[in-house]
């Protein structure tokens, strides 16, 4: 059982938790979190991943639910060790928006590293492939319906963020 934390309307955490399988049934005015990292590297372009789980050609940027006593800073860096095999130090990570969606808080970090695709150890449970991509593959992906929903907003939040260099 995977339990998640759980915050207010203000994205304060607050006593409880969830089990991950009921997430869905959360108390009206209670939120689980949900994390997101999006890695740039110098050539501008950004690293995704082919999910493994079962929804056909999506794709996603990495992330996951923030767990019980643990904080979304932590999960970050938590999910790029679990996930991509990459070590990162909290302060590499910038926290540039927090969305509250209908049951869920997302929390959106970001970080510039150049990384070689070959030297990452993936977690085959998750991530099927991985892949360096322009903005523009993003959208394009984004028209097909192959980019996970929830990473929409954080995304297009993130370019404004980066248009405006306010990062």
């Amino acid at each position: 059982m995977e339990l998640l934390a759980l915050f207010d309307k203000d994205n304060k955490s607050i006593e409880g938790y969830i089990d991950r399988k009921h997430k869905l049934d959360v108390d009206e005015g209670k939120y689980f979190k949900i994390i997101l990292v999006f890695i740039q590297n110098s050539e501008d372009k950004f690293l995704i991943q082919k999910t493994s789980i079962n929804r056909g050609e999506e794709f996603a940027t990495t992330g996951g639910h923030v767990s019980y006593g643990d904080s979304g800073l932590y999960t970050a860096i938590k999910e790029l060790k679990e996930e991509l095999g990459i070590n990162i130090n909290s302060t590499e990570l910038k926290l540039y928006s927090s969305i509250l969606y209908t049951k869920a808080w997302c929390e959106c970090y970001y970080t510039k590293l150049d990384i070689d695709k070959g030297s990452l150890n993936l977690q085959k449970e998750e991530v099927e492939s991985i892949y360096w991509v322009s903005d523009n593959d993003i959208d394009n992906l984004i028209k097909k319906n192959q980019f996970r929903k929830s990473n929409i907003e954080p995304y297009n939040n993130l370019q404004k963020i980066l248009k405006n260099k306010n990062l």
